[in-house]
């Protein structure tokens, strides 16, 4: 992602201690009882999915004290979740973007037939930093009419209306972290986008990006119970030598990108002869370009037509995920390089690659080739190939795909070592009596 276009990301999942209050929580996120005066105050406040005995008498606040009062000593009463509001949006558009995402929240559960109760409201964040926080129940609102003194109770897969209310029991997996991190980012991202935002958010971290970034860290409010952070300018300060790193990593890194680019170019033209073919000069491109020019693997497992085997897969080999899991398969030797439709890896001790995709080519068939193109087609999860090339390098290349539990179909009919293309010899006479 592009630094110009990507947003600031922000999503956090706490688990409170046993004895935690569910009405303290509530509290802090509606600026009730000691938080009435502080700065940050609140711009929208929302319920959703509530009982009825919660929605007959005072509404939200009321259940969140019966929570305390009914729920046994050694169980959590709410879960806190905290998310950045994009500033790029109104306040409507912010409220819409939350409630959806609260709405979301309250189906990830074990239950599919109930949903979490949960409160939300958006603070202004001292108006440069709005956020939103999410309290949600464990307490599934299953549709059964309960009192508020059975609704927290032990609940009975037998009788349920003789028994509490269903519990979240996977709200505390990792899984469940993760998948709320990912439907935040879906979430922001399409509300940006209905916004005419270029801005995008990514929850993934700047190592899985293969971002060689260093992460700022957060700064604070500027004011803790009415008096000025003093930790603030220090994290500031921090935050600013870290940017200064980034953009030398970043000039690194694009010089490095350009140079490896004309190791790709020079490494395409020395290729002897005519090794492309005539159709590599056409816009589209097929398999049978290769045919003859020299050795190689077609991937059988992404083959999309019979006709063009791996039109449209070479944008794959350039997105910047594929080629960093590849990367960490091969090691720091083999570096990519762009160069048009293809992904070009070079090695010092080995002859280039050429990843199109659907078909990976090179006129090198040495051991190291072998385990670079199995490496390569175990990374993006082919499981059948074909070869084309001499019968030792099929027998190489095949020896190297065993360890991956990859299937090898060798090339059908007599093999041949697939050499860069010669000028044509006369016919031979044809043979007989002369006339």
């Amino acid at each position: 992602m592009n630094p110009a276009t990507e947003g600031f990301y922000h999503c956090h999942l706490d688990y409170p201690e046993l004895s935690a209050k569910a009405v303290t929580g509530y509290g802090y996120i509606a600026r009730a009882d000691e938080h009435v005066d502080r700065p940050d105050q609140v711009l929208h406040l929302e319920h959703g999915n509530m009982p009825p005995f919660a929605i007959a008498i005072v509404g939200a606040p009321d259940y969140w004290t019966t929570a305390d009062q009914y729920s046994r000593s050694n169980a959590r009463k709410f879960f806190p979740i905290e998310v950045a509001l994009p500033r790029q949006l109104t306040l409507n558009q912010q409220i819409r973007l939350t409630r959806a995402f609260a709405k979301f929240v309250a189906t990830l559960s074990d239950n599919l037939y109930a949903l979490m109760p949960y409160t939300f409201a958006i603070h202004s964040g001292y108006g440069s930093q709005p956020h939103a926080h999410i309290q949600v129940s464990p307490a599934l609102n299953d549709g059964l009419v309960r009192p508020a003194e059975q609704w927290f109770r032990r609940y009975n897969p037998m009788n349920p209306g003789a028994g509490g209310a269903p519990k979240c029991r996977v709200i505390t997996y990792k899984s469940w972290l993760l998948e709320l991190r990912k439907q935040w980012e879906r979430c922001a991202n399409v509300a940006l986008r209905e916004a005419g935002s270029p801005l995008r958010v990514d929850h993934r971290t700047n190592l899985e990006r293969g971002m060689n970034r260093i992460p700022t860290i957060p700064v604070g409010p500027p004011m803790i119970h009415g008096r000025p952070n003093k930790s603030r300018e220090i994290r500031l300060q921090r935050n600013r030598e870290i940017e200064e790193e980034n953009l030398r990593r970043d000039a690194d890194a694009l010089r490095a990108k350009h140079d490896i680019a004309i190791r790709a170019r020079r490494a395409l033209l020395d290729l002897p002869g005519n090794w492309w073919g005539k159709r590599a000069r056409s816009p589209k491109l097929s398999w049978q370009s290769f045919s003859g020019r020299g050795v190689g693997v077609l991937d059988k497992t992404t083959a999309i037509s019979r006709k063009d085997k791996w039109t449209g897969l070479s944008e794959l080999v350039q997105e910047p995920a594929y080629i960093h899991a590849a990367n960490n398969w091969l090691g720091d030797d083999w570096v990519a390089g762009a160069c048009g439709p293809f992904t070009v890896w070079l090695h010092p001790n080995a002859r280039p690659l050429i990843d199109c995709g659907g078909a990976i080519c090179t006129i090198g068939t040495g051991l190291l080739e072998a385990n670079a193109i199995a490496t390569l087609l175990h990374s993006r999860g082919t499981e059948k190939v074909k070869i084309k090339g001499s019968l030792k390098w099929s027998r190489r290349l095949m020896d190297a795909l065993t360890q991956f539990a990859v299937r090898a179909v060798p090339r059908k009919g007599k093999q041949k070592i697939f050499r860069p293309a010669h000028p044509k010899l006369p016919a031979p006479a044809p043979k007989g009596r002369p006339m």
